[in-house]
């Protein structure tokens, strides 16, 4: 073998050598760039499970409709067939108990988007007999009574 030959195979081999250098380097770095996005995926995963068997939780805790119309006195009964609730009113309680929408909803035990859209409605409100018995519960309560019943919900007191 000439030594032309032996160095172009030293060359080749050198070449050779450092692009599998460097394609092992950028595999390495994109897997750990993976690695870090899935270990961050994973976390988010298990925290919206933890959120969710949490709801669950809240879920069955809520009582069924039969159940709110039998714990309700005759006279609320009544009232609560009279009452129909309309936005203004929904406004107009938000308003005396000082609380958000948010706030609004947990006491009521129905979503934000509830609240929203029972304010953004036009006219009287057709709601779930469990929704008008809270309403009716929530409108006999004072500004601070409210608060605390707040912190109540927030802290899985209730």
């Amino acid at each position: 073998m000439s030594t032309e030959t032996v160095q172009t195979i030293n060359f080749n081999k050198v070449l050779r050598d450092e692009v599998m250098r460097v394609c092992d380097k950028e595999i390495r770095q994109a897997m750990n760039k993976l690695r870090q996005t899935c270990s961050e995926l994973k976390e988010d995963v298990s925290t919206l499970k933890k959120k969710v068997r949490a709801l669950e939780v809240t879920a069955q805790r809520a009582p069924s409709p039969a159940a709110v119309r039998a714990a309700m006195s005759p006279e609320d009964l009544e009232e609560m067939k009279r009452q129909r609730p309309t936005t203004v009113m929904i406004k107009q309680l938000r308003e005396k108990l000082e609380v958000s929408q948010r706030e609004l909803g947990m006491l009521l035990g129905v979503s934000t988007q509830a609240v929203y859209l029972w304010e953004r409605a036009k006219g009287k409100l057709n709601l779930r007999d469990r929704a008008k018995a809270a309403l009716l519960e929530i409108r006999k309560l004072t500004r601070d009574e409210a608060h605390a019943r707040l912190d109540q919900i927030e802290h899985g007191t209730v």
